[in-house]
C-alpha cells in the first residue's frame, strides 16, 4: 500500500514537473508569437507608408510625363497599337491641326495620315515613314517616328510628326535645277565632255554623239584621240600633258577630227582642269565646230593674188625673199625706191645687193627671228643701184606655204630719209643742250666740293672737340658750331637734290625695308629735340612691326625728317603729331598714309598754293626768322611724286598746319637673313693707312680720328706723292681725296692699279655727292666711296666693309620657319628685286632651284667618288645664277672658289663643305613661305 502510494506520488511529481516544463515552453512560444505579431504589425505599417509614397511618386511622374508631352515642340500623337485609333494629341499638335481641334481623336491614324507612295524616305512600318495630312484643305507632308510604350494600361504608339514641307520644296527645286542643267548640257549646240586624267571619256553630251557619229557606249571609256586626225594626235597629247603637269587652269587649241563616217571637221576646244573630292583631277571640255571658219581662212589664203594686186598699188616698197634670203618677188614701189627692175632682182641674194658690211649682222639677226615666226620692225640703210644710200624702216614678217610652214619673209620698206635728217638735227641740238647741262653739273660738283671741303673739317673737328674735355660753356659753343654746320650741310644737300631733280637724274634706290623700323628711327631722332623745345610729340603709328615693303628708305626717311623739322621750326607751343596708317589694303600693295600736324604759325590760304615751288617760303620774313632755302618742300613734293604719291597741306594762320601724303608700297617678304654689324674700332688696331689729302685741316682731322683708333697713319699731300710712296711701301688701306693738285684721286688710282699693279683697298673721299662722281670713283678702280663731310661712324662703317672678314656679325633670322638663333643660308633679296615681289613667280623659282640643287648635289657626290673634278667645276659654274638669287654670300663665294681652283688642286674637303651647304640650303628653302 505504501509502495503504491509512493509510486503514485512519484508519478504525480513527474506529471507536475512535466506540466511545469510544458507551461514554460508554452510561455516562451507565446512570447515569440507576440513578438512576431508586433513585427508583422510594424512591417504592415511600413508597407502601407511605402505604397502611399510610391503612389504619390507615380502621380508626380505621370504629371511630368503629361507636361513633357504637352510642351514638346513637335506634334505628338498617342495611337492605340491594337486598332490604330488616335486617343490623344499634345498641345503643339492641336496648334498644327487647329482647324480640326480635337476631332482627330478617335480617328484611324492610317486613314487620317496617309502613307506617301514612292517616298524618298524608306519605311515598312504601318505608322512610320512619310505621311500626307490634310490641313485647311492643303496637303502637308510629315515624317513619322514611332516609339512603342505602355501608357494608361494600354499598348500604344507615341508618334512624333516632323514637318517635311520645306525639305520637299528644296528637294523639288534642286531636282528641277538638276533637270534644267542636264537639259541645257544635252541640248547645247557645242560638244561638252568630261575625261579622267588619262584622257578617257567619262561623260559626253548628245551633241558629241551627233557630231562625231559615235554612240555613247563607244565613247565612254575611250581615249579622246579616238576621232582626232592622226597627224595631230601626239601634238594634242603633249599639249594636255603640259597643261596637267604645269597645272594650267584653262587652255584653248584647234585641231581636226575624223567622224565615224570619215568626214573631217575642225574643232576649237577649251579645256578646264577640275579637282575632284577624291583628290584626283579631271578635265571638262567645251568643243565647237569651227569648220566653216577654217574654210573661210583657206579661201582667204587662196585669194592671195587678188590682194597682191592691191598691195602693188600701195606706195610701200614690198620685197619677198625665201628662207635663204633669195629674192622671190620685188614689187614696183620697192624697185622705184632702189632703182632696180624686177627682173634684175629675182633670184639674187638681197643681203649682198642692198646691205653694206656694217649692217649685215642686223639683217642676219632679223632674218633669224623670221625663221622662228617672229615679226619685227627695224631701220637700216639700203644701197641703191646708183650706189647712193637711202634710210628705210623695214617691217618684216614671215609668210607661210599651204602646209603652214614658214616659206620666207615679206618686208615692207618705207623711205625715212627725211626723218633721219631731222633726227640728226635733233641729236645735234640735244648734244648742245647736254653740254650745257654738263657744264651746269660740273659747276654744281665744283661748288659742292668747295663747300663740303671746309664743312668736312668744321664738322669733323667739332666732333673731335666735343670729346676733348671742354667746359660747359665751351661745349655750348662747340654744339652751336656743330649744329650750324649740319644746317649748312642740309642746305647744300637740298641744293644738290634740287639740281638732280631738275636734271632728271634723281633715282630711287628701291629695296626691301621694314617700314615700321624706318618710322621708329625718325621718331627716335626727333623725340629729344621736340621735348627740349617744350612741345608734346604725339605718335600714332598703325603699321605692323614686321611689315616689309619695297621703297627707298633713305628718301622716305628724308621726307619725314624734312616735314617734322619744318613743324618743329615753326611751332613754339602745343604739339607735333606723326600719324601713319594703312588706308587701302590690297593683295600685293598697300596705300600708306602719312600725316604731320603741328600747332605752329600756320600758312595763309594764298601762300598754300605756292609753298611747294622752288625757293618759295610762306612769308618773306620766314628765312630771316627761321632760316632755310625754300627748297625743302619742293624736293619733298618731287620725291613723293616719284613714289607715285601726292602731298597736300591744310593750314590756318596762328593755328597750325597739317602736311599729309599717301604713297603706294608693294609688299614683299622680309629678307631671309639680316646681318647687323656690331662695329667696334678694335679690328683697325695696328692697321696701316695712307691718307691722301691736300687740305691741311681735313688732313689733320682725319689723322686725329685714325690715330684714335690705333691705326698707323702715313700722309700724302697729293696723288703723285701717294703713288711714289706705294712704289716702295705697302699699307692695308688708302683713303684717297678726289680733287688734288699734280695728280688727282682718279689719276692716282689709275697709276696704282695699272702701273704699280697693286690691289690695296682704296676708299674715295670726295666732297662731290653726285651719283656721277660715285660712278667715276668706282670705274677708276676704287673699292668704296665716302662723301664729305662724314661722321666718324660713317668712316668706321666703310672700314668695316673693307675688312669685312674681321667683323663679327649678329645674325637675326626673319623667317619664322627657321629655328631661332640657327644659321640661315637663305637670302632672297635679289630674287625679290628681280621678280618685283611677284609671289607666284618666286614660288616657281624656289621650286626650280630646290630641284636643281638637289640634283646637282647628288651629281657632285657621285663625281667626287670618281675624283672627276673637271665635271664638278662645270656643275659649280652652272649653278651660280640660281644660287645668286636665293643664297647668302658665303655659299656664293664657296661656289666661285671651287670653280676658280685648277682642276688638280681642288681640295676634297672644300667640295664636301660645298655639298653639305647645298643640303642645308635645300632644307631651309623647303621651309620658306612666300
Amino acid at each position: 500500500m505504501d509502495k503504491t502510494i509512493e509510486l503514485l506520488k512519484r508519478q504525480l511529481e513527474r506529471e507536475r514537473l512535466a506540466r511545469k516544463q510544458a507551461e514554460g515552453i508554452l510561455e516562451l512560444k507565446s512570447l515569440e508569437l507576440f513578438r512576431s505579431n508586433q513585427e508583422l504589425l510594424r512591417l504592415n505599417n511600413s508597407l502601407e507608408e511605402e505604397v502611399k509614397n510610391r503612389t504619390e511618386e507615380l502621380e508626380e511622374e505621370k504629371k511630368q510625363l503629361n507636361h513633357l508631352i504637352e510642351s514638346y515642340p513637335l506634334p505628338l500623337l498617342l495611337v492605340s497599337k491594337k486598332d490604330l485609333t488616335i486617343i490623344d494629341v499634345n498641345q503643339f499638335g492641336l496648334q498644327v491641326f487647329q482647324d480640326q481641334n480635337k476631332s482627330i481623336i478617335g480617328l484611324r491614324y492610317d486613314k487620317w495620315a496617309l502613307k506617301v507612295k514612292n517616298s524618298n524616305i524608306a519605311s515598312k512600318s504601318k505608322v512610320d515613314g512619310e505621311r500626307k495630312i490634310k490641313i485647311n484643305d492643303a496637303d502637308v507632308y510629315f515624317q513619322a517616328h514611332t516609339t512603342e510604350i505602355k501608357f494608361r494600361n494600354q499598348d500604344l504608339y507615341l508618334i512624333n510628326l516632323y514637318d517635311l514641307t520645306e525639305q520637299k520644296t528644296i528637294f523639288e527645286n534642286f531636282s528641277e535645277n538638276q533637270r534644267a542643267y542636264r537639259e541645257l548640257v544635252e541640248n547645247v549646240s557645242d560638244i561638252i565632255f568630261r575625261a579622267d586624267k588619262y584622257g578617257r571619256f567619262t561623260f559626253v553630251n548628245q551633241t558629241a554623239i551627233h557630231i562625231t557619229g559615235f554612240s555613247n557606249e563607244e565613247l565612254i571609256g575611250s581615249h579622246f584621240n579616238l576621232f582626232v586626225r592622226e597627224d595631230f594626235q601626239s601634238k594634242l597629247v603633249g599639249f594636255y600633258r603640259f597643261q596637267f603637269e604645269n597645272d594650267v587652269q584653262s587652255t584653248y587649241i584647234e585641231f581636226p577630227i575624223i567622224t565615224k563616217t570619215g568626214q573631217e571637221l575642225w574643232i576649237g576646244q577649251t579645256v578646264n582642269i577640275h579637282n575632284l573630292d577624291s583628290g584626283e583631277k579631271e578635265i571638262i571640255a567645251l568643243s565647237r565646230d569651227i569648220t566653216d571658219r577654217k574654210k573661210a581662212e583657206k579661201a582667204l589664203i587662196l585669194s592671195e593674188d587678188k590682194y597682191r594686186s592691191i598691195i602693188e598699188n600701195l606706195e610701200l616698197g614690198l620685197l619677198e625673199v625665201d628662207k635663204q634670203g633669195i629674192i622671190v618677188r620685188a614689187y614696183p614701189q620697192f624697185c622705184l625706191l632702189t632703182g632696180y627692175k624686177p627682173e634684175e632682182l629675182k633670184g639674187k641674194d638681197a643681203l649682198e645687193i642692198f646691205v653694206d658690211e656694217a649692217s649685215k649682222n642686223i639683217v642676219i639677226s632679223e632674218s633669224e627671228k623670221r625663221k622662228k615666226g617672229i615679226p619685227s620692225v627695224y631701220e637700216i640703210e639700203l644701197i641703191r643701184k646708183d650706189k647712193s644710200k637711202v634710210w628705210v624702216l623695214i617691217s618684216g614678217a614671215p609668210f607661210y606655204n599651204e602646209k603652214n610652214e614658214i616659206a620666207g619673209t615679206v618686208g615692207i620698206h618705207v623711205d625715212i630719209s627725211e626723218r633721219k635728217r631731222m633726227e640728226s638735227e635733233l641729236i645735234s641740238a640735244k648734244e648742245i643742250a647736254e653740254n650745257s647741262l654738263k657744264s651746269k653739273d660740273i659747276f654744281v660738283a665744283n661748288m659742292s666740293h668747295e663747300i663740303r671741303t671746309p664743312l668736312n673739317a668744321i664738322l669733323g673737328m667739332s666732333q673731335l672737340l666735343q670729346n676733348s674735355g671742354l667746359t660747359d660753356r665751351q661745349h655750348k659753343y662747340v654744339d652751336a658750331i656743330h649744329t650750324s654746320s649740319e644746317n649748312l650741310l642740309t642746305i647744300v644737300n637740298d641744293l644738290l637734290d634740287f639740281a638732280k631733280i631738275e636734271s632728271g637724274k634723281m633715282e630711287l634706290d628701291i629695296s626691301s625695308n621694314n617700314l615700321n623700323k624706318i618710322i621708329q628711327s625718325v621718331i627716335q631722332l626727333w623725340n629729344l629735340k621736340i621735348d627740349q623745345k617744350g612741345l608734346m610729340f604725339i605718335k600714332d603709328v598703325a603699321i605692323p612691326e614686321k611689315a616689309f615693303y619695297l621703297f627707298d628708305s633713305t628718301r622716305l626717311f628724308g621726307i619725314l625728317n624734312n616735314l617734322i623739322h619744318n613743324a618743329l621750326k615753326f611751332t613754339s607751343h602745343g604739339y607735333i603729331s606723326l600719324e601713319v596708317s594703312i588706308v587701302n589694303l590690297n593683295q600685293d600693295e598697300d596705300e600708306i598714309h602719312f600725316s604731320i600736324e603741328d600747332t605752329g604759325i600756320g600758312i595763309s590760304n594764298e601762300k598754300q598754293e605756292i609753298i611747294f615751288e622752288s625757293f618759295i617760303q610762306a612769308e618773306n620774313s620766314t628765312s630771316r626768322n627761321f632760316g632755310g632755302t625754300g627748297l625743302g618742300l619742293a624736293i619733298v613734293k618731287e620725291l613723293i611724286k616719284k613714289m607715285n604719291g601726292k602731298i597736300e597741306v591744310l593750314s590756318e594762320l596762328n593755328k597750325g598746319s597739317t602736311f599729309s601724303f599717301t604713297i603706294p608700297l608693294k609688299k614683299c617678304i622680309s629678307p631671309a637673313e639680316i646681318k647687323e654689324k656690331s662695329i667696334q674700332s678694335d679690328f683697325l688696331k695696328n692697321k696701316t693707312v695712307l691718307l691722301v689729302e691736300d687740305n691741311e685741316i681735313n688732313r689733320f682731322m682725319a689723322q686725329t680720328i685714325l690715330e684714335s683708333w690705333d691705326m698707323q697713319v702715313f700722309i700724302a699731300e697729293n696723288g703723285a706723292i701717294a703713288v711714289e710712296f706705294l712704289t716702295t711701301d705697302s699699307v692695308d688701306v688708302v683713303l684717297m681725296d678726289m680733287q688734288m693738285p699734280i695728280l688727282d684721286g682718279v689719276q692716282a688710282t689709275w697709276m696704282i692699279r695699272n702701273k704699280l699693279n697693286l690691289k690695296v683697298p682704296i676708299i674715295a673721299l670726295t666732297a662731290n655727292a653726285s651719283q656721277t662722281e660715285k660712278e667715276k670713283c668706282l670705274n677708276a678702280g676704287m673699292n668704296l666711296y665716302l662723301s664729305k663731310p662724314y661722321k666718324q661712324e660713317e668712316l668706321l662703317e666703310v672700314f668695316a666693309e673693307t675688312f669685312e672678314d674681321k667683323i663679327e656679325y649678329i645674325t637675326v633670322s626673319n623667317q619664322n620657319n627657321l629655328q631661332e638663333n640657327s644659321l640661315s643660308y637663305v637670302d632672297l633679296s635679289l630674287l625679290v628685286q628681280n621678280t618685283n615681289s611677284d609671289r607666284v613667280f618666286m614660288e616657281k623659282m624656289l621650286k626650280l632651284v630646290i630641284s636643281e640643287t638637289e640634283k646637282k648635289s647628288a651629281e657632285i657626290k657621285e663625281l667626287l667618288i670618281n675624283k672627276n673634278y673637271d665635271a664638278i667645276k662645270r656643275i659649280a659654274h652652272s649653278m651660280k645664277p640660281s644660287l645668286d638669287h636665293v643664297s647668302v654670300k658665303e655659299i656664293r663665294n664657296l661656289v666661285r672658289e671651287v670653280e676658280s681652283f685648277p682642276m688638280a688642286e681642288i681640295p676634297e674637303s672644300l667640295v664636301n663643305s660645298l655639298v653639305r651647304l647645298f643640303d642645308q640650303l635645300v632644307e631651309q628653302l623647303k621651309e620658306v613661305r612666300i
